[in-house]
């Protein structure tokens, strides 16, 4: 037990702190490379990640403008079935005038 039993001398204790030193010095050594590489790693997942939402907004607006063309040829079919309505009612309501113009002569015609 008494071999195990050291006294902390002086030289000792000096070559204690140099060896902490050391290891503290290689920690902020690995430290600064660990950080450093993240830095890295960090940038690189950015720029990854800015490609990948410029290829998702291309590909957004592509659709988008399919979309915006289906409702332009979808409005300008409503808008001709419209005006073919209108010009049917004209016509109709027309044939409806010149036939009670028509019914009107006759009914003057026959009280005269």
């Amino acid at each position: 037990m008494e071999a195990m039993h050291q006294n902390w001398t002086d030289d000792r204790m000096d070559e204690l702190a140099e060896r902490m030193e050391a290891g503290f010095a290689q920690a902020r050594v690995d430290l600064a490379s660990t950080r450093e590489e993240l830095r890295r790693e960090i940038r690189a997942q950015g720029a990854e990640l800015r490609r990948e939402i410029k290829g998702q907004s291309v590909e957004l607006r592509s659709e988008m403008a399919g979309l915006r063309n289906d409702v332009t040829t979808r409005l300008d079919s409503m808008n001709e079935i419209l005006a073919s309505g209108q010009r049917m009612m004209i016509l109709f309501s027309g044939g409806l005038c010149a036939a009670l113009i028509a019914a009107l002569g006759a009914l003057v015609a026959a009280t005269l």
